[in-house]
């Protein structure tokens, strides 16, 4: 229930912050850099290397994992990218904003008991992850559309 929770939250969030025919022009790259690479890094570091478990995962899991906190990366990779600001330091705070809001999104989900950490991991590990993937993420975005190909009418 918490993951659905999450998850709507997310996506209601999503939409009311990205002008719909923007989040539509970004919902593939949503897919592929939100819930695909959710999922792989999920399904890698819970059920495969044994970093991280789930738990009040709810009724749709793959390998223990919560299908919606793998959705829930939609919206929120296509807000990272739709305000991704132009100039070096904004840019550089925006994307270290991501990682941090990540981090306390998972001491939120530890004290609830709905995420525990194996030995060896830590909230720590989980920031630099979350900060290589967003960098990944930027990256990817970056080279896929040329330069920002952010809409100048924003």
């Amino acid at each position: 229930m918490i993951y659905t929770a999450a998850a709507g939250f997310f996506w209601v969030l999503g939409l009311l912050v990205v002008p719909p025919d923007h989040f539509r022009r970004l919902l593939p790259f949503g897919v592929l850099a939100g819930f695909a690479l959710a999922a792989a890094v999920n399904l890698l570091g819970s059920p495969v290397l044994g970093l991280w478990s789930f738990a009040r995962t709810g009724w749709l899991t793959v390998q223990g994992v919560p299908l919606m906190a793998l959705l829930a990366w939609i919206p929120l990779v296509i807000a990272f990218v739709h305000y991704l600001p132009e100039a070096a330091l904004q840019r550089l705070g925006w994307l270290l904003l991501f990682p941090l809001g990540f981090t306390g999104h998972q001491i939120l989900f530890l004290r609830l008991g709905a995420r525990a950490y194996a030995p060896g991991w830590s909230l720590p590990h989980d920031f630099t992850l979350s900060l290589t993937l967003h960098l990944l993420i930027l990256a990817a975005y970056l080279l896929v559309t040329g330069r920002d190909a952010r809409p100048a009418d924003r």
